[in-house]
């Protein structure tokens, strides 16, 4: 009987160490994770808060130029638009992002003139804009008639006078005017 009583011993010691491995394995494979999960975690709210503030100085940019471009040019007053939001920010404002007045460019290249534009950069971060867009003193003269092709009418026109249907086929017969029933 002594020798069974070693012989269990040893098993249960046996068993004891394996679970003893098995539970710092656990524990190893757990910090390894978590180590990642949270370098990933961390990672995307760096990312996040990267977007947001280039999408936000984007945005004030755009918006100092549109600023600028609707008011009496003003480079201070539009680089505060930059800054701060407002183009009056109160004495204890500060502005965004840490970001100073020659990190924002400001410019208005064609003025005065028709081709007047005024642009609002902050090349530190990549952002330009530049306002009014796309508008030439040539597009603002186009008519409809204008930008149909030859031997076309223009939208909304009726060549063949005041009846309404010899333009619109469908409008002939009422049929074609009225949804179907739908049925319950």
């Amino acid at each position: 009987m002594n020798c069974a009583r070693k012989i269990r011993a040893q098993k249960n010691r046996a068993q004891k160490n394996r679970a003893q491995k098995r539970a710092g394995q656990s524990l190893i494979e757990s910090a390894l994770i978590l180590t990642a999960f949270m370098g990933l975690l961390v990672g995307m709210a760096g990312i996040g808060q990267m977007l947001f503030v280039r999408q936000t100085l984007a945005d004030r940019a755009r918006m100092a130029a549109r600023w600028g471009a609707m008011n009496t040019y003003d480079p201070a007053a539009i680089r505060r638009m930059v800054l701060f939001g407002t183009a009056a920010p109160a004495p204890a404002d500060a502005p965004f992002f840490g970001l100073t007045a020659a990190a924002v460019d400001v410019s208005n290249p064609g003025c005065p003139g028709s081709a007047c534009r005024v642009s609002v950069a902050i090349p530190e971060h990549g952002i330009r804009s530049v306002e009014p867009m796309g508008f030439t003193p040539a597009a603002a003269a186009l008519t409809p008639a204008a930008l149909t092709p030859a031997g076309s009418t223009p939208a909304g026109s009726n060549p063949a006078g005041s009846n309404p249907a010899a333009s619109n086929p469908a409008a002939s017969h009422p049929a074609a005017l009225t949804p179907p029933a739908l049925k319950p």
